[in-house]
C-alpha cells in the first residue's frame, strides 16, 4: 500500500476494533435491556466492572461514545477512499467493485448472525421469528426503504455507505469527474431537503406514506452523508485541488452543516464523538508520512469489514450464554472476542478476498469512464 494512504488503512482497523470494544466491552454491561432485546436473549444483570464505571464517568464529562467515535472514523475514511476509487475506475466499474466488496461478506455474515439467533432460541427456549423475507430485505441493504426491522443493528451504517456510493457514482457520471463544486453543493442541497422533510414529517405521515419514508430516510441519513463528504474534502486537499485557506473554511462550513443536520436525525446522535473522530483523522492526516508498517494494525485493518459485520449480535449471544457459566468478566470477553476474530479472519480469507478479485474480473478493462 502507498505509504501516503497507509494511515487510512490503519485507521480503518483501529475504528473497527473500537466499535467492537465499545459494544462488547461496554454496551453489554451498560445497556442490559437493549442488548437483551436486540440479541433476543433473556434479561440479565451484572455488577458494573470498574472500567465501565470509568468509561461512564468519562463519557458524561466529555460526551464521548466509543462506538460512535469508531463509526465517525469509518465514514471519514469511506468519504476519502471512495473518491480515489471513482476517479480510477469510473461510475460503472466503481459500482461493480462496490457490489462485490459489500455484498458477499455481508450475505454470509448476516447468515451467520441468523444462525446464531436460531441456535440461541433453542438454547434459551425463546421464539425465533426471523423470516426469509426479513433476511432478504436486510441483505439488500435497502432495508430502510422496505421499512422492516434490522436483524443486526450494524446494518444502518452499511445502508448509508451504499447510498453514498450511488450518490458519488451519479455525481461522477454528470461530467465524468468529481469536482469541488459537487463536494460543496450536494451537502448544501441535502441540508435544505432534510430541513423541508423534517419540518413536514407529521404532515407527510398523514398523507403519502411512501413520500414520508423517503423524507424520513433522507433526514435520518443526512448528517452521516455530510460527514462522509468531509472525508472527500480531505481527499481534495490530499491531491492539492484546494488551497489550505479554502480547505479550512469549507471544513468549518461542513462541520456547521453536519451539526445542523444532527437535529434532523431521529433519536440520539453523538455529534461530539464524531467531532472527536474528525480530530483524530485530521491529526493522522497531518502525520500521514510518519505511518510505517505495523503487523497488528494491518491484521485488524484487513479483517475490519467482516469483524464489523460479525461482532455485534453474535458477540452478545456468546457473552450471554457464557454468563450462565461464569461471572468473570475476562472469561466473558476473551473467548467471545477470540471467536469473533476467528470467524472474521475466515470470512476475510475465504470470501472477502476471493470475491474482491472476482469483482475486478467483472470490471470493464477501460477504467477511464463509466
Amino acid at each position: 500500500m502507498n505509504d501516503k494512504i497507509l494511515f487510512l488503512h490503519y485507521l480503518r482497523g483501529f475504528a473497527s476494533l473500537l466499535v467492537m470494544i465499545g459494544h462488547l466491552g461496554f454496551s453489554f454491561f451498560i445497556n442490559h435491556e437493549t442488548v437483551s432485546t436486540i440479541a433476543k436473549v433473556p434479561p440479565y444483570a451484572l455488577e458494573t466492572p470498574f472500567w465501565v464505571e470509568l468509561y461512564i464517568s468519562f463519557s458524561k464529562m466529555t460526551g464521548f461514545n466509543l462506538g460512535s467515535f469508531g463509526v465517525g472514523l469509518f465514514f471519514l475514511i469511506s468519504g476519502f477512499v471512495i473518491i480515489i476509487s471513482i476517479e480510477k475506475y469510473g461510475s460503472i466499474n466503481f459500482l461493480i467493485g462496490r457490489v462485490f466488496r459489500l455484498y458477499p461478506s455481508y450475505i454470509l455474515g448476516l447468515a451467520v448472525t441468523v444462525l446464531f439467533l436460531f441456535l440461541s432460541s433453542l438454547y434459551f427456549h425463546t421464539q425465533f421469528s426471523i423470516t426469509w423475507g426479513d433476511y432478504l430485505k436486510n441483505i439488500s441493504l435497502f432495508r430502510d426503504i422496505f421499512w422492516v426491522q434490522m436483524i443486526d443493528f450494524i446494518v444502518w451504517t452499511l445502508e448509508i455507505e451504499l447510498k453514498f456510493y450511488i450518490i458519488i457514482a451519479l455525481l461522477y457520471a454528470i461530467k465524468n469527474k468529481i469536482t469541488l463544486t459537487h463536494i460543496v453543493w450536494f451537502p448544501i442541497t441535502l441540508t435544505i431537503i432534510s430541513y423541508i422533510g423534517y419540518i413536514n414529517l407529521k404532515t407527510l405521515y398523514l398523507g403519502d406514506f411512501f413520500i414520508y419514508k423517503i423524507f424520513y430516510i433522507i433526514s435520518a441519513d443526512s448528517a452521516s452523508f455530510i460527514f462522509m463528504f468531509i472525508g472527500a474534502l480531505f481527499y481534495f486537499k490530499y491531491t492539492n485541488r484546494i488551497k489550505l485557506t479554502y480547505f479550512i473554511l469549507t471544513l468549518l462550513f461542513f462541520i456547521a452543516l453536519f451539526l445542523i443536520n444532527t437535529n434532523f436525525t431521529p433519536g440520539a446522535y453523538s455529534s461530539l464523538s464524531y467531532l472527536y473522530a474528525l480530530a483524530l483523522f485530521t491529526v493522522s492526516y497531518y502525520f500521514k508520512e510518519s505511518f510505517g508498517n505495523h503487523k497488528l494494525l494491518n491484521f485488524f485493518a484487513n479483517i475490519s469489514y467482516p469483524m464489523y459485520i460479525l461482532h455485534g449480535i453474535n458477540g452478545y449471544i456468546i457473552m450471554r450464554i457464557l454468563l450462565n457459566y461464569t461471572n468473570n468478566y475476562f472469561f466473558l470477553l476473551i473467548p467471545t472476542i477470540s471467536i469473533v476474530l476467528a470467524m472474521s479472519y475466515a470470512i476475510h480469507v475465504y470470501i472477502e478476498v476471493p470475491t474482491h478479485k472476482l469483482g475486478r474480473k467483472f470490471m470493464f478493462h477501460s477504467y477511464g469512464g463509466g
